[in-house]
């Protein structure tokens, strides 16, 4: 189990691979597919989001937040104001 820390939200990646994510979702941070706000966690939809890879890692950060699968690729979502997101360099990434 993992859990990612950013402003004003939270990712939680379970011991089986799947992300669960809640609180403010502004700039997309929550990866969830849409701006709306979650009071309690959601689970993201790996097989649409991630092609159904497994998930090992995860990180966060002021509004945005990142996460690495089996198959060693990165994906990336939330803000991009400032390149953070890393928009055109990374090889998966998540477009809201």
């Amino acid at each position: 189990m993992a859990i990612a820390l950013g402003n004003e939200f939270t990712l939680v990646l379970t011991e089986r691979g799947k992300l669960y994510a809640f609180g403010s979702n502004s700039n997309g941070k929550l990866g969830i597919g849409n701006f709306t706000d979650q009071n309690t966690p959601v689970c993201l939809d790996t097989e649409q989001a991630f092609q159904n890879e497994h998930i090992t890692m995860v990180a966060a950060r002021y509004y945005h937040a990142a996460c690495v699968t089996d198959n060693s690729d990165l994906w990336s979502w939330g803000s991009n104001m400032s390149g953070q997101s890393g928009a055109g360099r990374l090889r998966g990434q998540l477009g809201y």
